[in-house]
């Protein structure tokens, strides 16, 4: 599997299936399904959706701290630029999700210097049903325009590019 799984990603095919007219109501817990799911495809939906959040203990960032603060720290000096985006969150966008933490570990490391943090809300337009295929996975049209937004918010951060070998001038 792991010989294939490069291969499998790179050559996969998206498909054009949405969550139209999927509505979740957070204070039941209840879903309303679009047509055409078939149970097991409910329960993905659900699993994501409706799954419990854990507690904040501090956990999480310090682990964020110590090994992405190891990446940085190797890269520091060096030509690669590090950049961090926060992923499309999903079809519906959870009201306990937290978002602006200004002390997050995340962005304790952008203040260091070392990572660009990418516009935390370039993706937004992405988090609906119709761009969806299951719960938590883009569709055709949601993993296109996903590449286009990298790419203009990729080249906000770094600029144009550069040639790797400045041309000698007479």
């Amino acid at each position: 599997m792991r010989e294939e799984s490069a291969r499998a990603i790179y050559n996969y095919v998206y498909n054009n299936r949405s969550l139209r007219g999927l509505r979740v109501d957070y204070a039941t817990r209840t879903i309303h399904y679009p047509e055409g799911q078939t149970e097991a495809e409910r329960e993905v939906i659900s699993g994501s959706l409706l799954r419990g959040t854990a507690p904040h203990t501090g956990k999480r960032a310090a682990y964020r701290r110590r090994w992405f603060g190891k990446m940085v720290d190797y890269y520091r000096g060096s030509r690669t630029k590090l950049m961090v985006l926060r992923a499309p969150r999903g079809p519906v966008v959870r009201p306990d999700l937290a978002v602006d933490e200004p002390d997050s570990s995340i962005r304790e490391l952008a203040r260091r210097g070392g990572i660009l943090l990418m516009n935390e809300k370039v993706f937004d337009e992405l988090e609906r049903p119709e761009m969806y295929m299951d719960g938590v996975h883009l569709n055709r049209p949601g993993s296109l325009r996903f590449t286009i937004l990298m790419a203009d918010e990729t080249l906000r951060l770094l600029g144009p590019a550069q040639p790797a070998i400045q041309p000698v001038r007479p």
